[in-house]
């Protein structure tokens, strides 16, 4: 996994049991998977030209401890899949001062034609770029 993200958890971005709140545990996931995309080639500019663009499908997170009020996150992402016209980003929240993970969020992308909002093929660059980027199958 690499480095994508990352924020605070300001109080204003807390619930009333002092923690980050999960709609802001989305927020930090989603800007650092966009992060993650122009890794791999994916520029919100560029698809509004070409009329291609990706939509998430499923969002799954998982809450494994909580960020407190001022605490610092780091958020890293690999592959999971890449499918024919989908790709499954798996991205991890972790403690900035000790790696902890406070949560997990899997994703499934969807490259799809903005025109005709059918999904497409992944195309060929963004393949190249993904594939270093693929995580050990699990349990393996």
């Amino acid at each position: 996994m690499i480095k994508v993200g990352g924020g605070i958890a300001h109080t204003w971005l807390c619930d009333h049991n002092g923690h980050l709140n999960t709609r802001h545990h989305l927020a930090l996931f989603d800007d650092a998977n966009l992060l993650f995309m122009s890794e791999l080639g994916y520029h919100p500019d560029e698809s509004l030209r070409s009329r291609r663009g990706w939509a998430d499908v499923r969002n799954e997170i998982d809450y494994l401890s909580e960020v407190k009020a001022g605490g610092i996150v780091e958020i890293y992402a690999g592959i999971a899949k890449l499918g024919t016209t989908s790709v499954v980003i798996e991205l991890e929240m972790r403690a900035a001062r000790d790696a902890r993970v406070h949560s997990r969020m899997r994703a499934i992308v969807v490259h799809f034609d903005m025109d005709t909002r059918a999904a497409i093929p992944l195309p060929d660059e963004f393949r190249r770029l993904a594939e270093p980027h693929l995580l050990p199958a699990a349990g393996g």
